[in-house]
């Protein structure tokens, strides 16, 4: 046996579930009072790159962990990874082992047959038929959420337990782990909740968080972050708030990567694509660049993935900039084209388009 076992091997793909997998890390190294970062495994914290290779540390310790959790969002449970993960992790015959899929903002039916020989296993989940007084018209909207990720976190945490619990001498042979956690004769979730209020809250922030940004998109706004002064640079910011509230105006919904948004969600570089899949249409500002050798790299990469992923692409480029080959390539073949000499003139041409698309 090896030295250091996970309790809890948690399984991600694709960016939205990534991110539910640290939040649920965090709150269960919390409410199990947990010290080590390997109690729970997540290949994008726990890896160590060490000799046997990423493929052989996941492999080992998907197999030894006896808790294992997959993550399932809209996307990742299209992922084969995912499923051999979870799949690896049933392999131990040796003591019990307990899969407990996570569904985030998905519903049992949306499993097909995919997860759903795991359905006589708990499985948490939020649909209506099982917590109906979540949906009393009564509660706000904020109220929902709330008491939907509450639900689901809850639920988490009591079935975790539970099976820790009725396997206690197994847990503590195999890793070594003395578990600090309340003891349940049936799911309540008032009292479980009242048990890690300050855990489960900060898990709810947390997800609320990541959920907005997931939602549905119908403009995506991108910029170069490079390459343009600071001075420059701010009226440009400013230019593209200004052009999400007009969008607003229309009702349409815009994602746009905003220097304030990165600073508050860290992480947000490496779900934009994510978020940019979802979106209906991809909008591109391109100004003159400035200094040499500077290549507007982000807008570029996000640039490939809307023509990757066949999105309708708009852009507003400025006067006397310098296009790479495959934009003027791109022009000549028909793509929507503003151009523009200060950076104020884009205002005026973003609402003049959103207009004519709402007489459509």
């Amino acid at each position: 046996m090896r030295d250091k076992n996970p309790l809890i091997f948690i399984s991600w793909s694709r960016p939205l579930s990534k991110k539910v997998s640290i939040i649920l890390k965090e709150l269960l190294m919390s409410v199990f009072d947990l010290r080590n970062e390997t109690d729970v495994f997540i290949s994008t914290q726990n890896l160590t790159g060490n000799n046997n290779g990423w493929f052989r540390e996941i492999l080992e310790n998907a197999s030894y962990a006896p808790v294992i959790i997959p993550c399932l969002t809209k996307e990742s449970i299209k992922s084969p990874w995912l499923h051999f993960e979870t799949g690896i992790g049933t392999c131990r015959k040796l003591y019990p082992t307990r899969v407990i899929p996570f569904l985030f903002k998905i519903r049992i039916d949306d499993l097909g047959a995919n997860m759903g020989m795991y359905q006589f296993h708990q499985m948490v989940h939020c649909d209506d038929h099982d917590n109906i007084d979540i949906y009393n018209e009564s509660l706000s909207k904020v109220d929902y959420e709330d008491v939907y990720y509450e639900t689901l976190l809850c639920r988490l945490i009591y079935y975790v337990s539970a099976f820790l619990r009725e396997n206690r001498t197994y847990m503590d042979e195999l890793v070594g782990i003395y578990y600090n956690c309340r003891i349940y004769d049936t799911y309540n979730q008032g009292l479980i909740k009242s048990d890690y209020n300050s855990a489960i809250k900060k898990a709810v922030d947390s997800l609320k968080r990541i959920s907005e940004l997931y939602k549905f998109r119908d403009f995506y706004l991108s910029r170069p972050m490079q390459g343009v002064s600071k001075s420059l640079s701010e009226d440009y910011e400013k230019v593209l708030n200004e052009m999400t509230s007009i969008a607003q105006n229309y009702s349409y919904k815009v994602f746009y990567g905003s220097k304030s948004s990165v600073e508050k969600e860290p992480g947000l570089s490496d779900i934009r694509l994510g978020i940019l899949k979802e979106a209906q249409m991809f909008v591109m500002i391109y100004p003159k660049i400035t200094g040499r050798n500077i290549v507007p790299s982000s807008c570029l990469i996000e640039l490939g993935a809307a023509l990757a992923y066949e999105k309708t692409i708009l852009m507003f480029i400025q006067n006397g900039a310098k296009l790479p080959t495959f934009i003027r390539d791109l022009k000549k073949m028909g793509i929507l084209c503003y151009s523009y000499k200060e950076p104020n003139e884009v205002k005026a041409q973003w609402d003049k388009f959103l207009s004519g698309l709402n007489n459509e």
